[in-house]
């Protein structure tokens, strides 16, 4: 199984690493803990937020803003489980303008898809999702197949993972021909990949010992289609 390595290496996918330390990182990883259940996955448990950012990157900084919250919707074309439905999730506290992480994940995604471009505004959307597998359920992410979501790009990072069997990720090139396929389990380990040029899934999740909690804690960075 191929996996990445930090730093980043040359590859079709951009490789990243966040920094673990300090009271951001603790902030963001406590958070998941009391994440919201999702309400549009009534096979097992899964728990999700959703915040809406802006970002201007110029020569000198990256700035980010808040926007307000709408539903999240995608066509059914890239999500043929839920696409068409519009979903209303709570955001996350934790995600802030201000947060070390926020803004690493943020700089890195624009910087991976408009490099050179300055000034550049972006809008994201930044999930914050824990995937819990019981031991007679296993947990899925959405859809369960090769897709796109519709994105310029999209970026994963772990934030946790615990007692966890599968989900690896596989990416591949337009011809559904897979190039990657790798298991992110280390903390701030991800990375960003051009949503328009590859596709790529999940793939589903089970709980190892039965008597310990499961879960996989991501953070996911979405930048929306634009100029």
């Amino acid at each position: 199984m191929r996996r990445p390595e930090c730093p980043a290496r040359a590859t079709p996918l951009a490789w990243h690493c966040l920094s673990t330390v300090g009271e951001d990182w603790r902030r963001m990883a406590d958070a998941f803990a009391s994440l919201p259940r999702d309400p549009y996955y009534v096979e097992g448990l899964r728990f999700r937020t959703l915040n809406r950012l802006s970002a201007t990157r110029t020569a000198a900084d990256v700035s980010i803003r808040p926007e307000p919250s709408r539903p999240f919707l995608q066509r059914p074309e890239d999500n043929p489980e839920l696409g068409g439905l519009a979903r209303t999730y709570a955001s996350a506290p934790v995600v802030t303008p201000g947060s070390r992480v926020v803004r690493e994940v943020v700089a890195h995604c624009i910087a991976h898809i408009t490099p050179g471009r300055e000034p550049i505004t972006v809008r994201f959307n930044l999930h914050l999702v824990r995937y819990q597998p019981l031991p007679e359920r296993p947990c899925h992410a959405s859809p369960r197949k090769l897709h796109r979501d519709g994105n310029r790009a999209i970026g994963i990072y772990l934030v946790a993972r615990s007692n966890l069997h599968g989900g690896a990720t596989r990416v591949a090139n337009e011809r559904r021909e897979e190039t990657h396929h790798f298991v992110l389990d280390r903390p701030g380990e991800g990375f960003v990949l051009d949503d328009r040029s590859a596709y790529h899934m999940v793939e589903t999740m089970t709980a190892v010992d039965p008597n310990v909690p499961s879960y996989r804690d991501v953070l996911i960075v979405d930048a929306l289609p634009g100029d």
